[in-house]
């Protein structure tokens, strides 16, 4: 994500006059290329150095001009305004008409988003729709993400315990608003300077709403899933506390907690038995495994109740550095 930061920081106004002309510029190389027989956001590789650009779009005030990513159901894009050269990130879906569920679904996570403004939520501003594709307008996600994060080093124990506080603030959050995210995994957490935001809701629900289980996304971020969603039962703040658990765990090991064969990361799930976690790492604060061992309870009414119990414990941890270096311990279930 850096690399794509850095290049579409390179955008200028001027460039975007030329959007106009059906022309599209590689952002790794500033080679331009005439782009009037592709269409709207299609994908064309560099003649010069192979890198995949896209047919620039305008959206209202907007030039859709980089690709991000893509998902199975999503796309997401990068985006700027004339005169504005701060970035925007876009999340797209293709559909043929507004009863289909991919645009209600976007829909839906664009008007929750809107409507909750947090510190630690990304902030979406609109959602808009044009030409078989629905759009939801947000800040820039290119920022470092937790899995990029965990995978290069380990922060200090200060700043490890303010980003748990971060979460764990944002989930009381939504919980008081009646939701439970249902989708945390280290990927869908940014970096903002000293802040640490949640950016996908497309599986966030309302307290008690019975969700329909589809088993193919079990293989999306298998080592994060809670137990209860594997088993169908009804979800709730404890299914959040067991997946922040094991980002907890992430972030002060680097690797996941439960890892290997989506199979066997499921099976793991539904094992009673839980190796604690100081005896997996050694090196980590007593007080910081007990709070692990307790998130990551196979059974709900051994977790936390609330996430002001949680907030209250993480902050009773003593912060004398125990972890200075990233430690490679073998998973129990690898």
């Amino acid at each position: 994500m850096e690399a794509l930061l850095n290049r579409s920081s390179h955008l200028t106004d001027e460039d975007m006059v030329l959007f106009e002309s059906n022309l599209a510029i590689c952002m790794t190389c500033r080679d331009w290329f005439n782009v009037s027989k592709l269409k709207h956001l299609e994908e064309y590789h560099c003649d010069s150095c192979q890198q995949a650009i896209i047919r620039p779009m305008k959206l209202s005030e907007f030039w859709i001009f980089d690709k991000e990513s893509c998902s199975h159901q999503s796309s997401y894009f990068v985006a700027r305004k004339q005169g504005d050269p701060k970035l925007y990130s876009i999340k797209m879906v293709e559909y043929e008409n507004e009863t289909e569920t991919n645009f209600k679904e976007l829909l839906a996570e664009s008007e929750l988003m809107i409507k909750l403004q947090h510190p630690g939520i990304a902030k979406a501003y609109r959602f808009s729709y044009k030409d078989g594709k629905a759009f939801l307008i947000m800040e820039s996600m290119l920022n470092k993400n937790l899995k990029e994060h965990g995978q290069e080093y380990l922060s200090s124990n200060e700043q490890l315990i303010e980003w748990m506080i971060q979460l764990s603030e944002t989930l009381e959050f939504l919980n008081s608003q009646g939701f439970i995210y249902r989708n945390l995994n280290p990927q869908n957490i940014i970096l903002c300077d000293n802040q640490v935001k949640l950016t996908d809701f497309s599986m966030c629900v309302a307290h008690n709403q019975r969700v329909a289980i589809d088993t193919k996304t079990f293989t999306k971020s298998p080592s994060y899933l809670p137990p209860e969603r594997i088993e169908g039962m009804v979800e709730d703040i404890r299914s959040d506390m067991y997946s922040l658990g094991l980002v907890f765990f992430y972030l002060a090991n680097g690797y996941d907690y439960f890892d290997g064969p989506a199979v066997n990361i499921l099976q793991g799930h539904l094992q009673n038995q839980r190796h604690d976690n100081e005896s997996i790492n050694p090196s980590l604060n007593p007080t910081f495994s007990a709070i692990l061992d307790r998130l990551m309870s196979r059974k709900p009414e051994d977790r936390y109740s609330s996430y002001i119990s949680l907030i209250d414990d993480l902050k009773l941890i003593d912060l004398t550095p125990v972890i200075e270096y990233k430690i490679k311990y073998n998973s129990p279930y690898s």
